[in-house]
């Protein structure tokens, strides 16, 4: 079994946290990496107190 090289290691991670995301337009997933230490993760969606675009079934943009 080969072992995973850090890039494609860390470009699976942010293809998971994408799936996280709540837009219905686009879907992206972010990890941020410092001295191959992961500092923080996000994904796309609305902003904290306001209804989401999976939850509401359209986007709001539009």
């Amino acid at each position: 079994m080969r072992r995973t090289d850090k890039i494609n290691y860390y470009l699976d991670i942010a293809e998971t946290v994408a799936e996280r995301g709540t837009c219905l337009r686009r879907n992206f997933g972010a990890i941020i990496v410092n001295r191959d230490e992961i500092i923080s993760a996000g994904y796309t969606g609305a902003p904290r107190g306001r209804k989401n675009c999976i939850d509401t079934g359209f986007c709001i943009r539009e």
